[in-house]
């Protein structure tokens, strides 16, 4: 095997490995994301805001990749811009939004 070929297949295993990792994080998020809407008393959450909670929790921690414009904002603590970038959903769901980004971690529990 050539020494460009062998560069090649290293590159893309290190892409795989990125990808998995980066996944399993998003996941380890996702399940937490679920457990802290319940806990504050969030029994009927959008399958979108459980997406934007996780994508708050990726951007702040940077365990993943960086979220849009509204999720930088939330992050960021400026409402202004957060709101006038917020869909719909997300306008109505900002209380637990902000709280996410402010108290809830992945590694409260293990999983």
């Amino acid at each position: 095997m050539f020494a460009s070929q062998m560069r090649e297949l290293e590159r893309q295993d290190t892409v795989v490995t990125y990808k998995k990792t980066t996944m399993d994080i998003r996941e380890k998020c996702r399940e937490r994301a679920t457990k802290f809407a319940i806990e504050y008393g969030f029994t009927n959450v959008s399958e979108h805001i459980l997406d934007v909670m996780v994508s708050i929790m990726c951007t702040r921690d940077k365990s993943s990749y960086a979220g849009g414009g509204f999720v930088q904002a939330v992050v960021a603590n400026d409402l202004y811009l957060a709101l006038s970038r917020a869909d719909t959903d997300c306008r109505n769901n900002i209380f637990l939004l902000t709280m996410c980004k402010a108290n809830c971690f992945c590694n409260e529990y293990e999983f």
